[in-house]
């Protein structure tokens, strides 16, 4: 171990390799709106050079009602990132197929495709998020091997203990901006422990790369840009006010690909929900933030310990981290990662509380509370 890598590389290159093993095992063969609605985006980019869903929307291997339609063609409503991680995947499955003339099966594909898209991106998170519990084991004065091993073990439990191992084996946004989101948290704790400069550029680079995957994620990025702008404020108001500049340079950098995909397509920067094909998801998702309003307390009690979607009644060990969070944040040396934290569930928990679809669809779990 050194003092940048507080995992040593075989333990962690061992904690990628089981958790990826982990999100191999499983497949799921029917998969839901939302995954076809990416899915059908990497193919018609792959197969035809388009991104237009004309022709997959409605067939039987990549039916979804997950589209907008606009200019009488119809298109993924989703962010773009998770199907442009899908792309060379796919690519090399299309290009065995030419070559080969054997079919290969959609379900096949997907498989295919979501393990060497989400399931690498949600192994390479396990390990970022143990080397950021260990820096921060060890900055509260853990020894070296044993804030290692507390990060290896935290990482573990919560990426095959909640419902993040479901949609770590699912074509769905929420593990790959969960790693970019991760790699922008641990690169700041990073050069914090070196005392170095806050990283701005780089992590608003990360985070536009976690809002390119979800939408949702572009409250994280305000809340992390926040974090990083009270951490540097004795550095004087002119520096911060600089930070933050290149912290949204980066983040336009990172979510460049999705600007250049809707002027594209829709003529201007725009949410395709906007152009929702399905009337009722259309009015729903201009409502408040994105489909959300006013919290309900009846459906807070419903994502939280309720057993048909409760975050804490499907994992129950996540229940002291609430408290965890207000110790974090009563401590110097974790105490911006603790209210970070705190910040971040209270308004994704209002937020779910208050969505219109808080149960998710065809999901499993809270699955905004990712």
């Amino acid at each position: 171990m050194t003092e940048n890598s507080p995992i040593p590389r075989a333990a962690a290159a061992a904690l990628f390799a089981l958790l990826l093993g982990t999100f191999a095992y499983f497949h799921h063969p029917a998969p839901g709106w939302n995954v076809n609605s990416r899915l059908a985006l990497t193919a018609a980019m792959v197969e035809r050079g388009t991104v237009r869903l004309d022709g997959y929307f409605d067939s039987p291997d990549f039916e979804t009602g997950d589209v907008a339609v606009f200019g009488g063609h119809y298109y993924s409503d989703k962010a773009i990132g998770v199907s442009l991680l899908g792309v060379p995947a796919y690519a090399a499955l299309h290009a065995a197929r030419l070559i080969t003339g054997v079919e290969i099966p959609v379900r096949v594909r997907r498989y295919a495709v979501t393990l060497f898209s989400v399931g690498l991106c949600a192994a390479w998170a396990g390990v970022v998020l143990a080397r950021l519990a260990a820096r921060l084991l060890r900055r509260d004065g853990a020894p070296p091997a044993g804030a290692a091993g507390g990060g290896l073990a935290i990482a573990a439990l919560l990426l095959t203990g909640t419902q993040m191992l479901f949609y770590s084996t699912l074509y769905m946004a929420y593990m790959p901006a969960l790693l970019f989101a991760l790699l922008a948290f641990e690169r700041f704790e990073a050069r914090r422990d070196a005392g170095g400069p806050v990283p701005w550029l780089a992590c608003g680079v990360f985070m536009g790369l976690a809002v390119l995957c979800e939408y949702l994620f572009g409250a994280l990025a305000v809340l992390f840009a926040g974090m990083l702008a009270v951490s540097a404020r004795g550095a004087g108001a002119g520096s911060v006010a600089r930070g933050l500049a290149l912290f949204g340079v980066g983040a336009l950098a990172g979510v460049a690909p999705f600007i250049g995909y809707t002027l594209a397509v829709f003529g201007s920067l725009t949410i395709p929900y906007q152009y929702h094909a399905n009337a009722m998801f259309r009015e729903y998702m201009a409502r408040g933030l994105m489909g959300a309003t006013a919290p309900k307390a009846a459906v807070l009690w419903l994502i939280t310990v309720h057993p048909y979607r409760g975050l804490f009644a499907h994992s129950a060990f996540l229940l002291p981290a609430a408290w965890g969070l207000v110790v974090m944040a009563r401590r110097p040396g974790w105490r911006a990662a603790g209210w970070f934290g705190l910040l971040a569930a209270a308004f994704y928990l209002l937020f779910n509380a208050g969505y219109y679809m808080w149960w998710g669809g065809w999901s499993f779990g809270p699955r905004h509370l990712i």
